[in-house]
């Protein structure tokens, strides 16, 4: 985590959050919909600091989220980092059937 510090100043953001066993996808302003989950290929956004329960499946599941966090700053990152201070919301909108 601290290979991109320094960390933005905290702010409210919302998007979709899909997770899944070895799965940990943030896409910022998104809703929660499987066919919203971005080519895992590209550059992703993980969520550090908020794990919903999942059962142990092989399925991934899509949640409406509202949270505060900090965004990191490294410009370079592959795979850039947000750090949930506060959770305000988080609804499970969908379930892959795999």
């Amino acid at each position: 985590m601290l290979a991109c510090f320094p960390f933005s100043e905290p702010e409210e953001m919302h998007g979709a959050l899909f997770r899944g066993f070895e799965l940990n996808v943030f896409v910022d302003g998104a809703t929660a919909n499987l066919r919203n989950l971005p080519d895992l290929a590209s550059k992703t956004t993980r969520l550090e600091g908020y794990a919903p329960t999942l059962p142990h499946d092989p399925g991934v599941r899509a949640f409406d989220v509202r949270f505060v966090g900090r965004r990191s700053e490294c410009e370079d990152a592959t795979s850039p980092l947000i750090i949930v201070d506060r959770m305000i919301s988080s609804k499970l909108r969908e379930v892959s059937q795999s």
